[in-house]
């Protein structure tokens, strides 16, 4: 008999299996809903139909599990406990999920080599460019709650960065994966290269990664990964 083969952590998985407990109510999924604007417990009981008692049962067991947080409010009756939604946490957990499709028998199709990414030599590949003269082109986000999103690349500037801190022109702050500094785009005489700024979980270019500061040209078509966000790079 053939060992086993490796298996994902135990902790991750009980994680998941966690997740999908709270998950797997319909109540709790109206009330994820609901909380899009903060809502006190009163006012979720009333949405639902339920005692508030039955709300807040609800709301803690989703709370256990950061997909709700608690924050002070005031009504005009006076201060209140209210709840919201952590859109940051869902998306975490339906990466997790959506990764189960990427299960598939042992000796699945191999990377070809021509598919690789390919590296430009050094930091001066992109020495004399003009980006006044480049070509106008943008990046499509094409998966998560911010599906459909374009970012323009303008031709008034050179290089824009990527990330989810508050100060990146390419801001994306709904996927917890990506790093607060995590890439950057560079406009050169060819059109396009991505940088990975030495992100923690890298940046991938055609579902391949590229090195830890590595830069790359861009193609129309190719398919930037960034955590567990996907941008396709278009010209006009």
């Amino acid at each position: 008999m053939s060992a086993p083969g490796p298996t994902p952590a135990s902790d991750s998985l009980d994680s998941l299996a966690e997740d999908l407990d709270a998950l797997s109510n319909l109540q709790r999924l109206r009330l994820l809903h609901l909380l899009t604007r903060p809502r006190y417990a009163e006012e979720i009981a009333d949405a639902l139909g339920m005692s508030r008692q039955s709300a807040l049962k609800h709301i803690e067991k989703l709370q256990e599990r950061g997909f709700v947080r608690s924050l002070h409010g005031r009504r005009t009756t006076g201060p209140v406990i209210e709840f919201l939604v952590v859109p940051q946490r869902l998306f975490a957990a339906g990466v997790a999920i959506g990764n189960l499709g990427n299960l598939e028998p042992e000796g699945g199709p191999a990377v070809k080599s021509a598919d690789r990414t390919v590296v430009m030599e050094g930091p001066g590949a992109s020495r004399g460019s003009d980006p006044k003269t480049g070509p106008h082109a943008h990046m499509l986000i094409i998966n998560g709650p911010a599906a459909g999103s374009r970012y323009e690349l303008t031709s008034d500037a050179n290089r824009w960065t990527v990330g989810r801190d508050e100060d990146r022109q390419l801001r994306l702050a709904h996927d917890p994966f990506i790093s607060g500094r995590h890439a950057e785009i560079q406009a050169d005489a060819h059109g396009h290269v991505l940088v990975d700024v030495f992100s923690a979980n890298g940046t991938f270019l055609n579902f391949s990664r590229i090195p830890r500061g590595g830069r790359v040209p861009l193609k129309v078509g190719d398919v930037v990964g960034l955590g567990h966000t996907f941008l396709v790079y278009q010209r006009e």
